[in-house]
């Protein structure tokens, strides 16, 4: 007499879709085979394990990448670090800007704090990156992460563009966090003064 066993419905799709791919290799499936005909979808996820990481990363993938620096100079007993005022957000922050295609992390820096103070820098250190999303004028959330660097002054003349920068200014310490606007700048300046 023969004995049917009752599978469930996903093991019947299963089963279906393997004797598609595998029609050689499909004599007779059992529970028992399950362990062998699972390595036929086992394997693809190893071989493209870089792809499926970057679907469970998308969020940090979709980030705007930016890159800025904090520019500090000592003279004496005093410290002084460079601000920059955008006329777009009537805000006091330091030199930062996208990324370019092509672009490293460390160039990018260099090339937005040239282009928003007019000064050709050296990169002393590596500072923490800080993480925010921001509301574009479509009402758009996008997440953003900035790379900044503590920076030296090497030559150039502290001048703004007019752009996206209408002033840039030394300051002292002092000036500084109380002129900064988001908190996250001051913090990254104070950071940035222990390490100097």
């Amino acid at each position: 007499m023969q004995s049917y066993v009752c599978q469930p419905p996903w093991l019947s799709a299963f089963q279906q879709l393997v004797s598609i791919m595998y029609p050689a290799t499909m004599m007779s499936f059992q529970w028992s085979d399950a362990w062998f005909y699972s390595w036929f979808f086992l394997l693809p996820l190893f071989f493209f394990r870089a792809t499926f990481a970057q679907m469970m990363l998308a969020p940090e993938l979709n980030e705007i990448v930016a890159a800025g620096g904090v520019v500090l100079e000592r003279t004496n007993e005093t410290v002084r670090v460079v601000l920059i005022h955008r006329p777009k957000y009537d805000d006091w922050s330091l030199p930062k800007g996208k990324s370019e295609p092509g672009e490293s992390i460390s160039q990018t820096a260099l090339r937005e704090v040239k282009e928003e103070t007019g000064l050709d820098c050296k990169i002393v250190s590596e500072l923490e990156p800080v993480r925010y999303s921001y509301r574009t004028g479509k009402g758009t959330i996008v997440p953003k992460v900035v790379h900044y660097f503590l920076m030296e002054p090497m030559g150039g003349r502290l001048e703004a563009p007019g752009q996206e920068a209408d002033a840039a200014e030394w300051c002292d310490v002092t000036e500084a966090l109380r002129r900064l606007t988001h908190q996250h700048d001051r913090e990254l300046v104070q950071k940035a003064v222990r390490r100097k």
